[in-house]
Formats: C-alpha cells, sequence, structure tokens
C-alpha cells in the first residue's frame, strides 16, 4: 500500500522535497479498466488537415495518465511546429512532460518541432 509517509521516511527525502508520482511495477490480480478519455477534438487542434503523425500523437497522449486523469493538456499544431500546454494544477508540470513524451512516441520526433 501506498503511503506518502513512509515513501519520504525511506527515500531519505528531506522537508524540501516533494513526491509527486509512484511507478507499481508487475501484474494486478486483475487486467482493471481503462479509464475515460476525453474525444481528440477537445484536447486538439490543427491549422488545416491534420496528418497521421499529428493525429496518432494526439492519440497517444491521450493514453498517457494525468494526475487525477484530467487530461488537462491542450495540443496545437501548424505545420510541422506543435504547442502544448497544461491547465494549472498541482501536478501540471509533471503532467505535461509525461504528455509531451507520449506525444512524441506517437509522432514520431522526427516529424515535428516543438514550438
Amino acid at each position: 500500500m501506498y503511503s506518502r509517509k513512509n515513501a519520504k521516511k525511506n527515500l531519505n527525502a528531506g522537508d524540501d522535497k516533494k513526491i509527486v508520482g509512484v511507478v507499481a511495477i508487475g501484474y494486478g490480480e486483475e487486467q482493471g479498466v481503462p479509464h475515460k478519455s476525453k474525444p481528440a477534438a477537445e484536447v486538439s487542434s490543427y491549422d488545416g488537415a491534420a496528418p497521421e503523425w499529428f493525429t496518432s500523437g494526439v492519440a497517444a497522449a491521450l493514453l498517457a495518465p494525468t494526475a487525477m486523469n484530467k487530461q488537462g493538456f491542450t495540443i496545437k499544431g501548424t505545420g510541422n511546429q506543435v504547442s502544448m500546454t497544461c491547465s494549472n494544477g498541482s501536478y501540471s508540470d509533471v503532467d505535461l512532460g509525461i504528455c509531451k513524451y507520449h506525444f512524441e512516441l506517437g509522432a514520431g520526433a522526427e516529424n515535428f518541432t516543438w514550438k
């Protein structure tokens, strides 16, 4: 069972450190169920007809784990330029990094540049 207090104690993290995530490794007893995802149109926009790499990147970002499963990010594209923002929240910087990584995996980093 995860306990922020025990994790901090076991990591010898000082009071100035903040634990923002925990990674579980292994298999659960059950497969689990997928969480609801927002539609791609709700989190993304592209100036003109979106290329396949952009669509694939958005689909991958929607699979990324986000704090409280909010999916509070917005992805915008023009040509080969892409920008991503994340709504303000306690973990928005962590969410932004995770979503950017997933977008790059889905889109292929060679297909675009970050704006």
